[in-house]
């Protein structure tokens, strides 16, 4: 009777710890094993693939946190959008948030920029009850025609516990679960979201033209945004709103280089005027026939585009008149032939 009573009793704490144990501990069924190194938060970040010598343009990118789908077999939860907050503050009503990116010289030489990132954290008073709280991620698309977007959906997974420990993790197409999403744009290359550059060769012709003296350059920007890289030699300038003209010389073979202008930019490049030193000057590209112009206009009337390479011509010729001498030429060598006897003579006839 005593054994009995005993096995019992062993029975009845067996079952009673297994149900303890039961209401303390829910069951991840997605992912039977989370990472043992939980993380609370989630780092989402920018970047920028773009040529070397190009600026990182002015943008807003904006993206969209989203509930996701529910799976109640797994425990997993439609998230509140509520919960998430992003740098310690709440996301727009709309679930979106945005990171800003800008200019910066420390970015020319760079073929890919992280240009911004955002800090997820969450609320967890938000959440109901312990299980997987899902969400969806993306970046929304724009108007802008001169990004390549990214077009990635990330799914997050807010593990929450009911000791209110959370592990957040997000994934895309499968693969391998980070603590940290990139999203990633392009304007590099010579694609239909590639940025164009303008060069401006300088060339002197004709029997007078002066190779060696240095003519005289305005750049300006009309419209345009962003910050585009001009150099010229050992020499850099970044035109902007705030600085949007600079003078500069070229002498024969010199040129200079705008990178990055987007469809937005408008760029004019002129000389000045040398009508009155008798030069006659000519603007042409590397896809136009040549044509006199007063001025060089990047994507407005004589569109530049595509890296193009345009080229300003200075010519003066002068004609060297030889008429006369030809005219006068018999005379002058029958007078030099007379001149020649008549020494002949004179020192014959002393000898």
């Amino acid at each position: 009777m005593m054994r009995y009573t005993f096995f019992r009793t062993m029975g009845i704490a067996a079952v009673s710890a297994a149900m303890i144990m039961g209401t303390a501990m829910p069951a991840f069924a997605v992912d039977d094993n989370p990472p043992a190194a939980a993380a609370d938060t989630l780092t989402v970040s920018k970047v920028l693939e773009k040529d070397a010598s190009d600026y990182v343009p002015n943008e807003t990118y904006q993206f969209a946190i989203a509930p996701g789908k529910a799976d109640a077999a797994n425990a997993v939860l439609a998230g509140p959008v509520s919960a998430v907050r992003i740098n310690d503050a709440g996301l727009g009503e709309d679930g979106t948030f945005t990171i800003k990116a800008g200019p910066d010289a420390a970015d020319i030489g760079k073929t890919s920029v992280a240009v911004g990132s955002a800090n997820l954290t969450f609320d967890t008073s938000k959440f109901e009850k312990p299980g997987i709280y899902r969400y969806t991620i993306d970046e929304l698309g724009t108007d802008n025609a001169d990004e390549d977007f990214d077009d990635s959906v990330y799914t997050m997974d807010v593990y929450f516990t009911n000791t209110h420990e959370l592990n957040v993790k997000a994934y895309k197409d499968g693969t391998e679960k980070s603590a940290a999403i990139t999203f990633t744009n392009s304007i590099a290359g010579t694609g239909e979201y590639a940025h164009d550059d303008l060069t401006v060769l300088k060339k002197v012709e004709g029997n007078m033209g002066e190779k060696t003296r240095a003519f005289n350059f305005t750049v300006t920007l009309k419209s345009g945004d962003g910050s585009y890289r001009l150099a010229a030699g050992n020499y850099n300038f970044t035109l902007n709103k705030e600085n949007p003209s600079v003078n500069l010389t070229l002498q024969d073979g010199e040129s200079f280089t705008v990178y990055g202008l987007d469809s937005a930019a408008r760029v004019t490049a002129k000389e000045e005027d040398l009508t009155g030193e008798g030069y006659t000057t000519t603007y042409y590209s590397d896809y136009d026939q040549k044509t006199k112009e007063t001025e060089l206009t990047s994507n407005s009337g004589k569109a530049v585009t595509d890296n193009a390479t345009v080229t300003v011509e200075n010519k003066k010729d002068v004609n060297i008149t030889t008429g006369i001498v030809r005219e006068y030429a018999p005379f002058v060598l029958m007078i030099v032939l007379a001149g020649a006897a008549a020494v002949v003579f004179f020192r014959r006839k002393r000898a």
